[in-house]
């Protein structure tokens, strides 16, 4: 399968989760090869590799992931079950969230119906993801989310964080989308309804912006952050 070196990164992605493919650091004999649907392996440096399929689009290239198929690049613990959970225990107890989702991938891959791996990476990756989000890596940050939902948790919180994560990097329909999944599903989310308000703002939409953050500062009216952003919008 061919595989092609990319950027991860917010610059190179665009709304719907593409990656751009810069052709013209790639050698000839890769592009040429290049075909619309064509499945491929993209990765960056040596962190993680993930099956792609090529779309081309306005005379650019571009990668769909399929992040089920995501592959960290590091060297992979040992196959079998028993030194497997034993790297895994280890790893939680050391609290290395990088472990525990490295190693319990190999788990989920190799032995799925050993399923007792799973709240702890879910939230490893929920971990993860918030780390990357206060670094400012909003878009790690996002597939992170999107692996812990994959996996089965599907709480406010995460679509919440995810909905915050995405209008920080302008992906404004998939954060109203993450938002309003967060409010359906706990609907005392003061926190989604201020991001939900500002995803509206920078949409133009003015009264509903104010309409959300006046339902934030009711569930939360001394929190001070969302007095600041009703005062911003309201101007």
């Amino acid at each position: 399968m061919l595989q092609i070196s990319v950027d991860f990164n917010t610059m190179m992605t665009d709304e719907q989760g593409r990656v751009y493919i810069n052709t013209p650091l790639l050698d000839k004999a890769i592009t040429d090869q290049f075909q619309q649907n064509l499945t491929v392996i993209v990765y960056e440096d040596k962190d993680f590799q993930v099956e792609a399929t090529l779309e081309f689009e306005k005379g650019r290239w571009y990668a769909r992931p399929d992040w089920e198929t995501r592959l960290d690049l590091d060297e992979e613990p040992s196959q079998d079950l028993t030194m497997l959970s034993d790297q895994f225990e280890g790893a939680v107890g050391e609290e290395n969230l990088d472990d525990i989702i490295k190693v319990g991938e190999v788990v989920l891959r190799l032995y799925p119906s050993y399923d007792e791996v799973l709240p702890e990476i879910c939230s490893a990756y929920k971990a993860r993801g918030e780390n990357h989000y206060e670094d400012g890596d909003y878009f790690k940050s996002t597939l992170d989310f999107s692996r812990t939902i994959e996996l089965g948790m599907k709480d406010s919180d995460l679509y919440s964080m995810r909905g915050a994560a995405y209008g920080q990097i302008k992906f404004y329909e998939l954060a109203l989308k993450d938002l309003n999944q967060a409010i359906e599903l706990n609907p005392a989310d003061a926190e989604a309804y201020a991001d939900r308000g500002i995803i509206y703002f920078e949409l133009g939409e003015k009264q509903k912006a104010v309409e959300d953050l006046a339902v934030a500062l009711k569930l939360e009216p001394d929190n001070l952050t969302f007095q600041q952003v009703q005062l911003e919008i309201s101007d």
